[in-house]
C-alpha cells in the first residue's frame, strides 16, 4: 500500500491516535522507511476497525480465536520488520 493511496485527512486522523503512536514507538523505523511504516500502520488500524465491525456479530469465543490468530500474524510481522531493520 502506498502513502498516496490514503487521503491526507485519514492519515492525520490515525496519526493522532494512541494506537498509532504506540505502534510507531514499538517499530521505531529508520528514517528512510518511516513514511512507508506510517502508511502500513494506518492500513492495519483501518483493517482492525473494519474487522471489529464485520465480526462484531460473532460469539466472544469465536472473536477470541480470531484475535489470537491476528495477534500471531502481527507478532510475525513485527519480528520480520525487526530482522530487516537489523540487516541494514
Amino acid at each position: 500500500m502506498r502513502g498516496d493511496d490514503w487521503d491526507r485527512a485519514v492519515v492525520a486522523k490515525y496519526r493522532a491516535t494512541w494506537q498509532f503512536k504506540q505502534a510507531l514507538k514499538i517499530i521505531s523505523p529508520v528514517p528512510q522507511h518511516r513514511a512507508d511504516c506510517e502508511t502500513d500502520i494506518v492500513g492495519a488500524l483501518v483493517w482492525v476497525e473494519t474487522f471489529r465491525g464485520v465480526y462484531s456479530r460473532r460469539s466472544p469465543a469465536e472473536l477470541r480465536k480470531l484475535l489470537q490468530k491476528l495477534t500471531k500474524t502481527l507478532h510475525g510481522a513485527v519480528n520480520l520488520a525487526d530482522q530487516l531493520h537489523k540487516q541494514e
